[in-house]
């Protein structure tokens, strides 16, 4: 999946975002040392004014619903009470949307990052208002997807 970030809480210049759910981890190492690495990342060299932030997370399988949605709210946190927030806002999101539009994970490279991805055809996440009004140190991003691609596209 690839989209925008169209509101943030860090004031960053635009931003695009690639979502790539990979079958496995191995899938993702053969990617990386095979021959279609390098023309990927030559191909996305021109659209970058600096080297790509890269995080990985061990969520399970992405469903249809979440795919075919048109918004993406990312949330970060690194305290304690913030992950703990994450959690709820989580709970409150699975609850009102299904299971199928929310994955929660601490990031492999950095074990104090959790983030949490909430899936929605809306750009207002309501299980998230807590964060929008400000008053912790949770970073949030909205993604607007514009292009996805599936195994065999």
């Amino acid at each position: 999946m690839a989209g925008v970030v169209t509101s943030s809480t860090d004031q960053q210049s635009p931003t695009v975002v690639s979502l790539v759910n990979w079958e496995s981890v191995d899938a993702y190492m053969a990617f990386i040392a095979g021959p279609a690495a390098k023309p990927f990342f030559e191909a996305s060299m021109p659209l970058m004014s600096a080297a790509p932030t890269v995080e990985h997370y061990d969520i399970s399988v992405l469903r249809t619903p979440a795919v075919e949605s048109r918004y993406t709210r990312l949330l970060k946190a690194t305290d304690e009470s913030d992950k703990e927030l994450l959690t709820k806002i989580h709970e409150k999101h699975v609850t009102t949307e299904g299971a199928d539009m929310a994955a929660i994970s601490d990031c492999v490279e950095n074990a104090s990052l959790r983030t949490l991805i909430l899936f929605s055809n809306s750009d207002k996440f309501d299980a998230a208002a807590d964060v929008s009004n400000g008053g912790t140190g949770i970073k949030s991003f909205t993604i607007e997807w514009y292009a996805r691609g599936v195994k065999g596209e």
